[in-house]
């Protein structure tokens, strides 16, 4: 499902880089009305492709077991010293 976001911040910029919805100014009650309208007239394809975007975004960089599966593998290197870090103390 597409989503619309009431930020001026990071979540605004997430969202327009995942291509997810619709966002507008916080505190801004008419831009949030403006947004609810133009998301309601939207074909259904465009509504599905936005939340299709939005859903693969999360799942590429936001999936919890991914996430996981990647620490725990950088974790190993470390331990295996396969990538060192060079640090001077």
């Amino acid at each position: 499902k597409p989503i619309i976001v009431s930020s001026n911040g990071e979540s605004a910029e997430v969202l327009n880089k995942a291509k997810a919805g619709l966002s507008c100014p916080a505190s801004d009650a008419e831009a949030l009305a403006k947004a609810v309208l133009r998301l309601y007239e939207m074909q259904p394809e465009e509504r599905a492709r936005l939340g299709e975007s939005g859903r693969k975004y999360f799942m590429a960089h936001y999936y919890l077991p991914d996430r996981v599966a990647d620490l725990i593998a950088h974790f190993k290197d470390i331990a295996l010293c396969k990538n060192p870090v060079n640090r001077e103390w």
